[in-house]
């Protein structure tokens, strides 16, 4: 049962939008993993700004598919949402971790640089190859 009715030529135009997105929501979210130094600081609330409302673009337009199709009910979807929840959590944790102190940035050069990454990887494997 899906709750939007969207035509297909719509709903390949939401999907090219989701894609955009996500792709921009990760491009912002690595130069904040990888760099570091003061002239990156003074540009950090730019780049988790900008960071943040490609998420929340990506958010919306992945929502409206949701609503269109009937994926949910499928164990590849649900996947696909727990990853994306992990990835959230770890752009939670970086942007605390960067707030905080220099030590902290050390944490993140060596643990969190490629989770979301890793994370993003098995995204797409769920929605490609939909093993569940």
């Amino acid at each position: 049962m899906s709750y939007l009715e969207l035509s297909y030529t719509s709903y390949v135009w939401l999907k090219a939008v989701h894609l955009i997105f996500v792709v921009l929501w990760l491009s912002f979210l690595s130069p904040i993993l990888l760099n570091s130094g003061k002239e990156f600081q003074s540009n950090l609330v730019k780049f988790l700004g900008l960071s943040h409302l490609s998420l929340i673009a990506a958010i919306a337009s992945g929502l409206l598919l949701l609503l269109n199709d009937t994926a949910i009910f499928e164990g590849w979807m649900h996947a696909k949402l727990s990853l994306v929840f992990g990835v959230l959590i770890v752009q939670a944790v970086i942007a605390k971790r960067w707030s905080i102190s220099d030590n902290s940035k050390v944490f993140l050069g060596s643990v969190l640089t490629y989770v979301p990454f890793v994370l993003f990887v098995g995204i797409v494997v769920c929605v490609v190859v939909r093993p569940f």
